[in-house]
Parts: C-alpha cells; sequence; structure tokens
C-alpha cells in the first residue's frame, strides 16, 4: 500500500541580505547630548516579498571618499538581544539607535577626515549597504565615535 508523503509546513521569508534593504539616518529632534547626537538609522525593505530580520545588532562604521574605513566600528549601545526575527513586508522597516560623538572632542588624537558614508551590515549578514552620510570622522582605529542600538521594528 502506497504511503502518504508527509505534510511539509511553509517556508518562511527568507532572510533580509542587504540586497533587500535600503538604509537611512534620520535626524532626531533634540537629540543631542554633550559632546554627541543621537540619530536614527533606518533600514527598509525594498523588494518584492516580506523578509525576516534578524534580531540584534547592525554593524555600522564611517568610509571616506575613497571607500577606506575611519575610526573604529561602531560599539553595541544595550546587552544581549534575543527573541523571533523582525519580518519586514515590502517598504516597512527596522530601525536602531545611532549616537555619533563630535570628531572634535578628540584633539590631535582623532587625525580628523571628513566621512561620506557609512557601511551598515545588518545583523548576522556578511554583505553590507552604504548610506551616504557626510560627517568629520577620526581616521585614528582607537577612536570610537559611533554607538549603535538593537535593530526593532518600527
Amino acid at each position: 500500500m502506497p504511503t502518504a508523503a508527509a505534510p511539509t509546513a511553509p517556508a518562511g521569508p527568507g532572510s533580509c541580505s542587504a540586497a533587500d534593504l535600503v538604509g537611512s539616518v534620520e535626524e532626531n529632534i533634540g537629540g543631542g547630548a554633550a559632546g554627541s547626537v543621537y540619530r536614527t538609522l533606518v533600514l527598509t525593505n525594498v523588494s518584492a516579498e516580506p523578509c525576516a530580520a534578524a534580531q540584534g545588532y547592525p554593524g555600522v562604521s564611517y568610509i571616506n571618499a575613497a571607500g577606506q574605513p575611519l575610526g573604529a566600528a561602531a560599539v553595541r549601545s544595550g546587552g544581549p538581544v534575543t527573541g523571533e526575527p523582525l519580518l519586514l513586508e515590502p517598504n516597512q522597516s527596522a530601525v536602531s539607535e545611532l549616537r555619533e560623538t563630535r570628531a572634535e572632542n578628540y584633539g590631535d588624537d582623532c587625525v580628523s577626515e571628513q566621512a561620506t558614508q557609512l557601511v551598515v551590515y545588518p545583523p548576522d549578514e556578511l554583505e553590507s549597504l552604504n548610506i551616504d552620510h557626510q560627517i568629520l570622522a577620526c581616521a585614528n582605529p582607537n577612536v570610537e565615535l559611533l554607538s549603535v542600538g538593537p535593530l526593532q521594528k518600527r
């Protein structure tokens, strides 16, 4: 007697890759503190299908016009993150708090240089996306100007 095939669960949405996302940086009204400013990093699903963004922290760094990294990569602001991936429908966004410390705070240790973009790695992804972002940064890799919070659904 033939056996019936076991039903299979429908496949869920794939991971949000860098190619599925477009990034932007939003100004926060009154989002400043002594020597730093708080902004919102926005990652939007621009694909035609839903995708799942992993819980966690995006990797964020400054780069110059030549595409070279400037300063240290963003440090994480917060503790461990657990939970289900963030389901992003087409045109839906996830956000992360981005704090930028003023390069001028570091004097000669900074070795100041103009950053032209942010390089952003979505959580648990190996491919990055670039976001136009003009700001004075530090070339010194020991100077930490950026901190980033966990990705959250908007």
